[in-house]
C-alpha cells in the first residue's frame, strides 16, 4: 500500500536483471567462432580458418572422449580420397582433458590434392573424426571426387599405441648411431586375415613416398592385437630429440619422438676443463719461501747433550 501524494514504485528488478543478461549474452551468439560439429557433439574451431601455408594456427575443441588421443591434419578434397589427399609431414597431436576439450597451435598445411580443404581431426582409439573447413591461400581449387574413400573411416590397421624404448649405446654418447625400438601395437579391424602389411617411417617434413625404412609387420588374423618392434632409423652425430612419422598401409599417421644426447662429449670438456684449471693454480699459486742456504745461513745450534 502507498501513502496519499506518495509516488507510484514499479518493480523493475528482476525484468530489469534479465533484459542485462540477454543483452551479454548477444555477442556470445552473434559472434560465436566457426567451427564443425560431427555426430556425437564432437567439435572443434581452427583460427585464422583461412591462412597461407605455413601460418600458426590454434586449434580448440570440445565433446570429445576423456583422454582422447587426437591427430589432425590439413586435407585436401574434403579428407577424401585417404590420407594421400593430406599434409603428412604436417600432422599433429594432442590430447584431450578429462573434460573432452583441447587447445593446441600448429601451422596451416599445403595438401597435395586440391582445395576445398579441410582441417581433420580423429580420435586415434574410436577413429571418431570432425573435419573443418578451411582456406589454403594460393591452392588451387577443384571437384573433390566422391566420398567413398573419406579419411574417417577406419583403417584395415590400426594404430593403437606407440612407444618408443631404448638407450645407449655407449658410442652414442661420442657421436654414434643411437639404438632406439619402435614398440607398435596394432589392431586387425576387419573380419579377415590380413597379409603383408607394411609399416613405413618416414622424416619430419617428408613423406611415405621417400620413407626411411619400410618394414613388413607380420601377419595378422581376424580382430588380431599384436605389438612389433621395429628400429628406429636414427642418424649418427644428431643430439636432441629427432622426430619420426609412420604409416601403415597407408592409414593414419603418427608421430613418435626419440631423445638422445651426447654425454661423452660433455664429460671430456668437463675433464679437460678441470685439467686447465688444475694447471692454472699449479703455476700461479704462492710458493712457500725457502730457508736461506750458504753463508748467510743462521748457523745452527747444538743442542746440549
Amino acid at each position: 500500500m502507498t501513502s496519499p501524494g506518495e509516488p507510484t514504485r514499479t518493480r523493475r528488478g528482476p525484468f530489469a536483471a534479465l533484459l542485462v543478461l540477454v543483452v551479454l549474452l548477444m555477442p556470445l551468439a552473434v559472434f560465436a567462432a566457426p567451427g564443425a560439429a560431427a555426430e556425437g557433439g564432437l567439435r572443434a574451431v581452427v583460427v585464422p580458418a583461412s591462412a597461407d601455408p605455413g601460418t600458426t594456427i590454434r586449434i580448440t575443441g570440445e565433446g570429445w572422449p576423456a583422454n582422447a588421443r587426437l591427430q589432425m591434419m590439413t586435407c585436401g578434397n574434403l579428407g577424401r580420397g585417404g590420407t594421400p589427399s593430406c599434409d603428412v609431414a604436417r600432422t599433429y597431436t594432442t590430447v584431450a582433458n578429462p573434460s573432452g576439450a583441447f587447445e593446441t597451435y600448429g601451422t596451416m598445411g599445403k595438401p597435395p590434392a586440391p582445395c576445398p580443404c579441410v582441417m581433420h581431426i580423429v580420435d586415434a582409439d574410436t577413429t571418431q573424426a570432425v573435419d573443418i573447413p578451411v582456406t589454403v591461400v594460393g591452392k588451387r581449387t577443384a571437384e573433390p571426387p566422391p566420398p567413398s574413400g573419406a579419411v574417417g573411416t577406419t583403417p584395415p590397421v590400426q594404430v593403437v599405441s606407440t612407444e618408443v624404448t631404448g638407450w645407449g649405446p655407449v658410442s652414442a654418447w661420442f657421436g654414434a648411431r643411437p639404438h632406439r625400438t619402435l614398440e607398435l601395437t596394432v589392431r586387425n579391424t576387419t573380419k579377415a586375415a590380413i597379409t603383408g602389411a607394411r609399416l613405413q617411417l618416414f622424416p619430419d617434413g617428408g613423406s611415405a613416398a621417400s620413407p626411411l625404412s619400410t618394414t613388413t609387420l607380420p601377419d595378422l588374423a581376424a580382430d588380431q592385437i599384436t605389438t612389433v618392434r621395429v628400429p628406429l632409423p636414427l642418424d649418427a652425430g644428431v643430439g636432441g630429440t629427432t622426430t619420426i612419422h609412420g604409416q601403415v598401409n597407408g592409414g593414419p599417421v603418427f608421430t613418435v619422438h626419440a631423445t638422445s644426447w651426447a654425454w661423452g662429449f660433455f664429460l671430456l670438456d668437463a675433464v679437460l676443463l678441470a685439467l686447465f684449471v688444475a694447471l692454472l693454480v699449479r703455476r700461479f699459486a704462492p710458493r712457500p719461501r725457502q730457508r736461506p742456504q750458504g753463508r748467510h745461513a743462521q748457523p745452527r745450534v747444538r743442542q746440549p747433550v
